[in-house]
């Protein structure tokens, strides 16, 4: 599952991803609350990193100078980031990181801090910017061991809380250890 904000971004503020009931994200901040997250599934979630706090979101569509900062993960930008070469994981990256970095501080909040898995919506964005990758690697054949930073060989660390993989078993989503597809 994953929340594909191309879909939203034209007027992020009224997403249904914000909804009000008992199994949803909840809403945006409330200003008058600390910008607290007063409804939904996660409206009484207490989290413990860094220190004891609510979770918090606090949407910014507008700079103070009035530059509108949505406009930088719409379809358009995604389409950028997959029309990078064949094989050219730097400009693929460089474009959607600047994706990824947009959707959080807008959002705000925890999302936008270090800390920012402690808002359930990361890894629903995640999810969209892995789904985005696993688009540029099925784009070409050159694309789908594009890797920066690391050898196939190289293994992933788990600290012991689950068996080692190399970074190979998981670039591609279909075969080795994982098994999903994204529509």
């Amino acid at each position: 599952m994953y929340w594909d904000w191309t879909r939203d971004v034209g007027d992020l503020e009224h997403s249904k991803i914000w909804d009000d009931f008992q199994y949803a994200l909840g809403g945006l901040g409330d200003p008058a609350q600390s910008y607290f997250v007063m409804s939904g599934g996660f409206k009484s979630i207490q989290l413990a990193y860094p220190t004891p706090h609510r979770l918090k979101r606090q949407l910014t569509i507008k700079s103070e100078d009035g530059a509108v900062f949505n406009t930088s993960f719409t379809k358009n930008k995604v389409e950028e980031a997959l029309a990078c070469g064949d094989g050219d994981l730097e400009c693929f990256q460089s474009k959607i990181e600047e994706v990824d970095g947009a959707v959080e501080s807008i959002i705000g909040g925890d999302l936008a801090s270090y800390f920012s898995p402690n808002d359930p919506l990361f890894y629903l964005h995640h999810a969209s910017i892995d789904r985005i990758w696993w688009l540029w690697q099925n784009k070409s054949p050159k694309n789908a061991n594009a890797l920066d930073g690391g050898l196939e060989a190289t293994k992933i660390p788990s600290d012991g809380l689950y068996e080692e993989w190399q970074i190979g078993d998981v670039l591609d989503t279909q075969n080795g250890k994982l098994c999903y597809i994204y529509y």
